[in-house]
C-alpha cells in the first residue's frame, strides 16, 4: 500500500480555486434569483442600445446567444439583428461541445440543453474571423475581463486562440460585477466588459 502523501502545491492550488468558484457561482445565483423578470428585461433594452451604437462594418460577423430564464434579455436584440440582416451565430451544444452556426430567424432554432434555444443541425457553422465580434454570458465578471461560468468551460474553449482582431465582451447586471474572481490557468478574459441597468 502507497503511503499517503500531501497534494502537490499545484493540485491544492487547483482545488482552492475550485472551492473558491463554487462558492462565487452560489452567491451570484442567489442574488440573480431574487430579482424580478423586469430587471432583465431592462437590461436586454439597454443592451439592444449599447450594441446598436457600435460602429462595425455590415459584414462584422456577430456571435450572440439566446438567454434564457435568469438571463439578460437577448432577445430584442437577435430579432433587430435579424430585421437588420445581421451575419447572426448562436451556439449549439452537443456532446458537451459548443460551436456557433448562422442563424437567420427563430424559426432555425430548436430547444438543446437545459431547455436553451439553439440553433438546429442544418445551420452552418461559423468559425470566428478577426472582424469578429462575440457577446459572452457568464455570472460573474471583473472590470478587467476576468469571467466566471457556470462550470462548462464551453466558452473558455470556444475563446481559446481565437483571431486577435476578434472582440470578445462580457455583458452583465451590475450585480453580477466581482474584483475577486478565483481564475484558473485555462480561463479566457474578455475584452471588455458592458455592465447593463436593471432599471428601465
Amino acid at each position: 500500500m502507497y503511503p499517503h502523501r500531501p497534494p502537490t502545491r499545484h493540485v491544492a492550488d487547483a482545488l482552492e480555486t475550485a472551492r473558491l468558484k463554487a462558492l462565487l457561482r452560489t452567491s451570484m445565483q442567489q442574488r440573480l434569483n431574487g430579482l424580478p423578470h423586469e430587471a432583465f428585461v431592462a437590461a436586454g433594452k439597454h443592451l439592444l442600445e449599447r450594441f446598436r451604437g457600435i460602429p462595425f462594418s455590415e459584414d462584422t460577423g456577430v456571435f450572440l446567444f439566446a438567454s434564457m430564464h435568469g438571463e439578460i434579455d437577448t432577445w430584442p436584440l437577435l430579432a433587430w439583428a435579424w430585421r437588420s440582416s445581421r451575419d447572426v451565430a448562436l451556439p449549439r451544444v452537443e456532446r458537451r461541445r459548443m460551436t456557433f452556426h448562422a442563424v437567420t430567424g427563430q424559426s432555425d432554432l430548436e430547444r438543446g440543453v437545459f431547455g436553451i434555444m439553439q440553433p438546429g443541425p442544418h445551420c452552418p457553422v461559423r468559425d470566428l474571423s478577426d472582424s469578429s465580434l462575440v457577446l459572452v454570458p457568464g455570472l460573474a465578471f471583473s472590470r478587467d475581463g476576468a469571467r466566471l461560468g457556470r462550470g462548462g468551460g464551453y466558452y473558455d474553449r470556444f475563446l481559446t486562440d481565437r483571431p486577435p482582431g476578434s472582440r470578445a465582451i462580457g455583458v452583465c447586471l451590475d450585480v453580477q460585477v466581482s474584483d475577486d474572481i478565483p481564475v484558473a490557468g485555462h480561463d479566457q478574459r474578455v475584452d471588455e466588459v458592458w455592465i447593463l441597468s436593471s432599471v428601465a
